[in-house]
């Protein structure tokens, strides 16, 4: 976890754990202490492989564990205890499933039912055939373009600010989208933001950057080129979501747009993480890329790292990096880093990634065209309403309710 490599001491007196840093680190108490568990329960049980504590997870939730079927069942009972917050559903019962055999359950369940994680074709399919109502929630994340600048031609900001005037929106949302779960919502970042008005493409503007950066078809064979390279782009894919053949549709009408201000393009799908950190393989921390396609992190918590922090990079001492290479440009863009670094506030640091984040869209790092939805199919449940993330879909089961 990011800021293990700074702790210098740890003393314990009483109930107060005093960690020693040797620089700030504003996440420590977030980041250090993700877990407390009690020391009496773990004195006797801690070497133990299958101890009793394990399988008696500690929680003051409205409901107890009375079932666990490893891998297709939990069934929960309501927790009569005054201690805890009183449920008015009697049981629960959490079924692991795969998604043809959940549209299935769904379809002929006799019993009030919660369908959560369903991909943006499921999503679409119940609405269209009437298995039950869908309900988006923001998962704080956004779909959109990711450039590397330490890749050419994308060291050139002409070249970032051409394919982001070129990219297809209006396309998009008037065809491709109209069938998925994700709604156009116009070039946002947080879900919670209100909405901006969808951007119409500009090809016009964007063959005109790419001549004020050099490029010429110089052979006419629709291609621009300069000192004998021609313009390359490869789109790749950082994850997969929603409907697939949404997701095609749309990769599809991007290459065009960006060949119709002639730029080479094609598409590369990779099956392995893109986004993740370099301890876990992610591509966009471990190996070059150019342009990158897919859902990621809102408005980020700029302590913890940014792909945007040039000190943040992955390495073998620093396993949790995630900056990008080529990182971002500019005095300001440090120095936002230097203060989230450092800031214990965590509300703060979130206004802090929101500054960042308006630098990567004015220096055209990224492109945050729409906010990515998570969708839930709710039948016969009253008072479900998800939480923002990391909340999720449970944080208020105690206020569900079914019919008598």
């Amino acid at each position: 976890f990011p800021g293990y490599h700074a702790i210098e001491d740890v003393a314990a007196d009483g109930q107060v754990v005093t960690v020693t840093l040797s620089e700030s680190f504003g996440a420590a108490a977030d980041s250090l202490f993700p877990f407390v568990l009690p020391g009496h329960l773990l004195e006797a049980q801690a070497g133990q492989i299958n101890a009793a504590l394990w399988a008696s997870p500690i929680g003051c939730g409205p409901y107890r564990l009375e079932r666990w079927e490893d891998g297709v069942r939990w069934q929960l009972r309501r927790a009569d205890s005054p201690a805890r917050a009183q449920a008015s559903i009697e049981r629960l019962d959490v079924v692991f499933t795969d998604d043809a055999d959940a549209m299935a359950i769904v379809a002929k369940a006799e019993v009030p039912t919660l369908w959560a994680y369903v991909d943006g074709k499921d999503a679409f399919a119940v609405r269209r055939d009437g298995i039950g109502t869908v309900v988006d929630s923001p998962t704080g994340r956004w779909w959109g373009l990711l450039f590397n600048t330490s890749d050419s031609p994308f060291a050139d900001p002409l070249v970032r600010k051409a394919l982001i005037a070129a990219y297809p929106t209006d396309v998009i949302s008037a065809s491709v989208l109209t069938t998925a779960a994700t709604p156009f919502t116009g070039r946002i970042f947080a879900a919670s933001k209100p909405p901006t008005s969808p951007v119409t493409a500009d090809p016009e503007v964007a063959k005109a950057a790419l001549a004020r950066a050099g490029w010429r078809d110089t052979n006419g064979d629709g291609v621009l080129d300069k000192d004998g390279e021609p313009l390359q782009v490869v789109l790749e894919l950082t994850s997969r979501d929603g409907s697939d053949e949404a997701l095609k549709e749309e990769i599809d009408a991007v290459l065009e747009a960006w060949r119709r201000v002639g730029v080479a393009t094609r598409y590369k799908y990779n099956s392995i993480r893109m986004y993740g950190s370099w301890l876990r393989g992610g591509r966009i921390a471990t190996e070059p890329f150019g342009v990158v396609f897919g859902a990621f992190p809102g408005t980020p918590d700029p302590g913890w790292g940014s792909v945007f922090d040039a000190s943040d990079k992955p390495s073998m001492a620093r396993p949790w990096g995630i900056g990008v290479a080529g990182g971002a440009d500019g005095a300001e863009m440090t120095q936002l880093h230097r203060e989230a670094s450092t800031e214990p506030d965590a509300r703060v640091r979130a206004s802090i990634g929101s500054s960042i984040q308006a630098q990567a869209v004015e220096q055209s790092l990224i492109l945050p065209e729409r906010p990515q939805v998570r969708s839930t199919v709710v039948n016969g449940i009253s008072g479900y309403r998800p939480g923002a993330y990391p909340a999720g879909d449970f944080w208020n089961v105690a206020e569900w309710s079914v019919p008598e």
